[in-house]
């Protein structure tokens, strides 16, 4: 072999190298397919997201809020997101502006039986809430739906923030709760407005 065609062997090579190393840095076929068939799969279960979210939101896990809103029931925990409900290029002032809550919350036994005890049949799909809060809704647990105004009668929103003299007055309305009496994990989504 001449000293050219050995040049052109190792040129090859190097270049071969190059490929197999590219080419190990590219997703295989059909990989990410599966992870985001898998994600909708599981998003499936939820209605639709709809309101915009200009930044991201932090999930919440402190109950105080919750509780002064819900007084009617008792929280084991929670996770929550609440922010102004706006559109995108929106120019209302914040103040004016609903408050939507999305919460995913496990209660105390007797609020979660008094929610089940008023539900009207299977929840399908679930509360569209926001999607990092999905992850804390167990696949298996089965969900009815309870009516907005029987939620509000159980959770007793007509006396939330009582105790505190120095708070705003504010509407808070149930749009969807649902409820799996097993694990007695509510799914909620509420506007709170100001009055």
């Amino acid at each position: 072999m001449t000293g050219y065609g050995r040049r052109a062997v190792v040129g090859l090579g190097v270049l071969a190298g190059a490929a197999l190393a590219l080419g190990g840095c590219a997703p295989l076929p059909g990989l990410g397919r599966r992870e985001s068939t898998r994600t909708r799969e599981q998003d499936r279960r939820f209605a639709e997201f709809t309101e915009y979210v200009p930044k991201e939101l932090e999930i919440r896990t402190d109950l105080e809020p919750l509780e002064k809103r819900m007084p009617g029931i008792r929280f084991s925990s929670a996770h929550w997101v609440a922010q102004y409900q706006q559109r995108e290029r929106e120019l209302l002032p914040a103040p004016d502006r609903p408050i939507w809550t999305h919460v995913v919350a496990t209660l105390e036994p007797d609020g979660a039986r008094a929610l089940a005890e008023a539900s009207t049949g299977a929840a399908d799909p679930l509360p569209g809430i926001h999607p990092d809060l999905r992850q804390y809704v167990a696949e298996a647990d089965a969900f009815t739906a309870v009516p907005p105004k029987r939620a509000d009668e159980i959770l007793d929103v007509e006396h939330m923030i009582q105790d505190d003299p120095n708070a705003h007055r504010h509407y808070f309305d149930t749009k969807e709760a649902v409820i799996c009496a097993d694990s007695n994990t509510m799914i909620l989504i509420a506007l709170e407005y100001p009055t």
